[in-house]
């Protein structure tokens, strides 16, 4: 049986950045994504606040919630999970876990960040009975 580890931590290492990056690609190419997400804390209001939820099963890392907090207001919650890997409970523990850390700053403002083509994102929202507030649209200028 393979053993399921959760790191929580405000910094990422060169390790656990590309882990992410493979995370993500292999997400991307499976749900037609084309975002990238910003692997740093240096623009949240407080960098010792953790912002990087790992799970990692042995030593593959499984799923992903990161944080972006602005503000001490509100923060903004992007995740990946690998697609054979859904629906085990793997975003919900993560996401625990940073609502647990976002408390102890008083910050109880959450945003889902997803592309409107994500069909796991759209279930996640709706599961938590987030309700819509705005849209963001990734715009690329090629000169």
């Amino acid at each position: 049986m393979l053993e399921i580890n959760i790191l929580q931590i405000n910094q990422l290492n060169e390790q656990q950045i590309h882990d992410i990056r493979e995370l993500e690609n292999v997400c991307k190419n499976n749900d037609g994504l084309k975002g990238t997400v910003f692997l740093s804390n240096e623009i949240n209001f407080n960098l010792n606040i953790d912002s990087f939820y790992l799970l990692y099963d042995d030593t593959k890392l499984m799923s992903v919630l990161l944080l972006f907090i602005p503000t001490a207001d509100e923060a903004e919650v992007s995740a990946f999970t690998y697609p054979t890997c859904r629906k085990q409970g793997y975003f919900k523990a993560l996401f625990e876990k940073a609502v647990a850390g976002l408390k102890k700053y008083e910050i109880h403002k959450i945003l889902f960040a997803h592309e409107s083509c994500s069909a796991g994102a759209k279930h996640v929202s709706e599961s938590y009975h987030a309700e819509y507030s705005f849209s963001e649209y990734l715009l690329t200028y090629h000169p």
